[in-house]
């Protein structure tokens, strides 16, 4: 695609109106007026916050990832939450031996705490955060800083590369970056890998913030999505975002014990739920998006029932769902661009069985996962 040219195509639904003004490239003069909050320093200070946490194995190629990185000026806040590891002297280590880096050993209070402290402590004109088992690449913060100059943004986004022990896949090739809105952001952090559009993660680690951007925001220690919250509320207030595709942020996946537990986690549905109702009438456009993501969510929350028990609680709980499916299914079919989400065959005959026949739905989401846990078992053997 030519520099400066509209990414528009194919997000316009069933209508003729593009759901997305993104474009590719050079700077839009006429996009938003004056563009973000405020211009970026030439050389800014940015503070980089690291939550630590029983984090040895991994913690030497975090840290020397940031301390080598292209950018120099930086303020790295390495905030260690009672880990009983070797991670707290891995810390002072490096604290010894590069002046940019300060250490906070605290009382363990989790990860979203541990963010809060960072985000107090900050002195940076820009903040950024990296997980303890993650690593950069050597020039993700100059990147990152470049694209939000150039383009007056307050978020800068970076690719992410998945690491699942020693295969790296990158989820983006490098490419144009993609400049937008808070309507246009709302949008891409709810599109699906699958489609053509970009697609922005829900994640706060793969991206660098104008510190005031978090004026009266901060992560809550009762939630489970806490980056979740946080990116949306960002994007919410945000009037420029920038995009790049290049895999700088890797990403390494560790056992998600939440995905097999027996937990039935309504908070995350009811939590995309109240966002949906918040933001619809504010960005319409971005509403079927939201919707979807609340959508997917309530299926989740449905199958994590099945794991647990039939008993008369969750039969009450597992028919309300199905009435939300019932309800908001056909909204979403006809209004996501299939650019953004593409919605296909197997997703629409999964939602009309669960409303229309959810024993046996029941009975294959159970023997599907019966078939992944013995998979599973063969596989360590």
């Amino acid at each position: 695609m030519a520099e400066g040219a509209a990414y528009s195509a194919g997000f316009a639904g069933k209508s003729d109106e593009s759901v997305l003004s993104v474009r590719y490239g050079k700077r839009d003069e006429h996009a938003d007026g004056k563009g973000g909050l405020g211009m970026v320093p030439e050389k800014p200070l940015i503070s980089v916050i690291v939550p630590i946490y029983q984090a040895e194995r991994f913690l030497d190629k975090c840290i020397s990832s940031i301390v080598h990185q292209s950018y120099r000026e930086l303020e790295i806040l390495l905030i260690d939450d009672g880990s009983s590891d070797s991670s707290p002297d891995i810390c002072d280590t490096w604290a010894e031996a590069d002046k940019r880096i300060r250490v906070i050993h605290k009382s363990n209070a989790g990860v979203a705490h541990s963010r809060n402290i960072g985000l107090d402590e900050a002195r940076g004109d820009l903040v950024t955060f990296v997980d303890a088992d993650d690593w950069l690449g050597e020039d993700a913060y100059l990147t990152m800083l470049e694209n939000m100059q150039r383009e007056r943004a307050e978020i800068s986004c970076i690719g992410i590369a998945d690491v699942r022990g020693l295969r790296i896949m990158a989820r983006s090739e490098p490419g144009a970056c993609t400049v937008g809105g808070a309507e246009e952001g709302l949008i891409l952090i709810n599109a699906s890998p699958a489609g053509t559009a970009p697609c922005l993660s829900r994640s706060v680690w793969d991206k660098l913030y104008l510190r005031s951007l978090f004026e009266g925001i901060r992560f809550s220690t009762k939630s489970y999505i806490e980056d979740a919250v946080v990116t949306y509320a960002l994007m919410e207030k945000v009037r420029r975002f920038v995009y790049d595709p290049r895999p700088l942020y890797f990403y390494r996946h560790v056992e998600d014990s939440r995905s097999n537990s027996d937990v039935v986690d309504v908070e995350t549905s009811t939590y995309f739920e109240g966002l949906y109702r918040h933001l619809r009438d504010a960005f319409p456009k971005a509403a079927p998006y939201l919707l979807y993501t609340y959508l997917e969510n309530v299926v989740r929350t449905y199958q994590a029932s099945l794991r647990v028990s039939d008993s008369p609680k969750y039969k009450t709980l597992r028919l309300h769902l199905r009435h939300l499916v019932r309800r908001y299914h056909m909204v979403v079919e006809e209004e996501v661009s299939p650019s953004v989400i593409p919605i296909g065959m197997m997703m629409k005959i999964r939602w009309r069985m669960l409303i229309l026949l959810p024993g046996i739905y029941n009975m294959l989401y159970r023997f599907y996962r019966l078939f992944i846990y013995r998979y599973a078992i063969r596989k360590r053997h």
